[in-house]
């Protein structure tokens, strides 16, 4: 998780599915949250 959120590693379809249902979100808000992480680190 450490490496998703400083954008060193891109997860899997299965763990963004995985975070989605542990946090009973939409696996395109999950998405959308490492995108913009992704967006704000470069």
């Amino acid at each position: 998780m450490s490496r998703i959120e400083a954008g060193l590693d891109d997860p899997r379809l299965s763990t963004v599915r995985k975070l989605a249902a542990a946090l009973a979100v939409d696996v395109n808000t999950v998405d959308d949250a490492i995108t913009a992480r992704r967006e704000t680190q470069s």
